[in-house]
């Protein structure tokens, strides 16, 4: 979910700035990642713990929204139009903890929680008038928690499903053109995969 909040014009009249609210909007990808890990307490039925960091490469969309804005303003600096909210996240990086029920030697069930890291690059170019803006990127930091299972095998080969959900800080840009409008955006990650992995 985001929101804009239109500036003022360096030189124009004083007015209150206007507010443009976007719904939420949701989108699904697939995506790879690379993990490494230690692991305690896995040698049997007991408590075991994990502790790792994963690394996702490459760029993924957040989705995209659009709005229209309709005055009766002709001048050039009108900012009658289409405008559509859209953004990309890369550099995407987590650290995580994952208490551990080992109910067999080669089965147990965890809980996770972490912290991430992302960072989300606007890709809303406005060219309309005293609206014209351009952002650039910045970096926001989110809780994550979760739930999986995992099964081992006497190889060291070991298979985790799981599913976690990361809350995001607010993300604030300002163009550094035109009115100098500023946007928000609260990301949030909803994820359920499949890692594969092996023991040294």
């Amino acid at each position: 979910s985001g929101s804009e909040k239109e500036g003022t014009e360096v030189g124009s009249d004083s007015q209150d700035p206007e507010t443009n609210s976007i719904a939420s909007v949701k989108n699904d990808v697939d995506f790879g990642s690379a993990f490494i890990e230690y692991s305690a307490g896995t040698d049997g039925p007991g408590l075991g713990m994990t502790l790792g960091i994963e690394y996702i490469p490459g760029k993924a969309s957040l989705g995209s929204k659009s709005r229209t804005d309709t005055d009766n303003d002709t001048s050039d600096d009108a900012d009658t139009g289409t405008y559509t909210a859209s953004a990309k996240v890369h550099r995407h990086v987590s650290l995580y903890f994952e208490p551990t029920m080992n109910l067999h030697q080669y089965f147990g069930v965890y809980g996770k929680l972490g912290v991430s890291t992302v960072v989300v690059k606007s890709l809303e170019d406005i060219s309309k008038g005293a609206s014209s803006s351009a952002y650039g990127d910045a970096r926001t930091w989110g809780g994550m928690y979760g739930f999986g299972a995992k099964l081992a095998s006497p190889w060291g080969i070991f298979i985790k499903a799981e599913a976690t959900t990361t809350r995001y800080g607010t993300v604030q840009m300002q163009s550094d053109s035109g009115n100098r409008n500023i946007i928000r955006a609260k990301p949030e990650q909803d994820s359920t995969r499949i890692q594969i992995g092996y023991n040294f």
